[in-house]
């Protein structure tokens, strides 16, 4: 072959792959732009364990303490649950820019999981010993306890890379962000009733009922969350398009407190709160959403 003919072939080949190239870019080039999506889906979580203290320096008649006198005070207690979440729904409302292959979203987004307690698992002294029961005393206690829909709020920041036209006009993509979150536990509830064992001629119904507590309450907090996404996109037009997207979040701890309709230390403090921290915990979510592209 001469040397002529492998210039001309050289050439006719990088003019043909640039062409292309141009071509894939152009292309590419008319989805960018600004955008917004609605979505709706469904999310679920691990469980979750919740801690919970309060300064009541009063003695029950249930607990060890009460076996050295009525008036013995102690310096609070620490209680603890492990909870599980169910699934719930979750809607979401994103508005982003995309740029070549990439995009970046900043969007608000809301779910809703009811949390069951699974398990009581101790009940301390704020100094760390063990409350104990009464070795000698006539009193039963039947606490009542459950927590609601615990719902999160949050506003996000996510980017992603864009992988067009993996199979078809199907885009593949991959993301990850972080959030500020807002959560709220719709009903936490408490309530104490102290009851005899048998006939006791110690001490009246009306006395017994002073140790009585109720606690019907929200709970709210906010903490931080972080994501990571995978998803697919198919366009149904030049402006829009579905997609599906699965996302994995982490949040982390939040604290906040609660108030009791009626509690023995209100004696003492009359706006006497519950202090309670959730544990982080994992969220999965699957979302499907409907895209429309606003620069077209």
């Amino acid at each position: 072959m001469s040397p002529k003919s492998s210039y001309f072939r050289t050439t006719i080949r990088f003019n043909t792959l640039l062409v292309f190239s141009i071509a894939a870019v152009t292309a590419h080039a008319q989805q960018s732009g600004w955008y917004f999506s609605l979505g709706v889906g469904a999310s679920d979580a691990a469980g979750v364990d919740l801690t919970g203290w309060n300064q009541d320096v009063i003695c029950y008649p249930t607990f060890a303490c009460f076996d050295s006198g009525a008036d013995t005070q102690v310096d609070g207690y620490r209680w603890a649950y492990s909870n599980t979440i169910d699934p719930g729904g979750l809607y979401e409302f994103v508005v982003g820019k995309e740029l070549d292959f990439w995009r970046l979203e900043a969007g608000i987004s809301s779910r809703s999981n009811d949390v069951n307690i699974d398990e009581f698992q101790g009940l301390t002294h704020l100094s760390g010993t063990a409350v104990g029961s009464s070795s000698s005393s006539s009193v039963t206690n039947t606490p009542q306890n459950s927590l609601g829909d615990l719902t999160l709020r949050s506003f996000a920041i996510n980017g992603y890379r864009n992988f067009p036209q993996v199979l078809g006009q199907l885009t593949m993509y991959v993301g990850a962000g972080v959030s500020l979150a807002a959560f709220e536990v719709s009903a936490l509830m408490y309530e104490d009733n102290y009851q005899f064992l048998g006939d006791s001629p110690d001490t009246s119904e009306g006395e017994l009922g002073r140790y009585n507590a109720s606690q019907l309450d929200s709970l709210k907090a906010s903490t931080t969350g972080i994501h990571i996404h995978v998803g697919s996109e198919l366009p149904l037009s030049s402006k829009n398009s579905i997609g599906v997207k699965v996302t994995a979040s982490r949040f982390g701890t939040f604290k906040g407190q609660a108030h009791y309709q009626s509690h023995p230390m209100h004696a003492f403090t009359p706006d006497f709160p519950s202090n309670h921290e959730f544990d982080s915990t994992n969220y999965w979510s699957t979302t499907f959403y409907w895209k429309s592209n606003l620069s077209r």
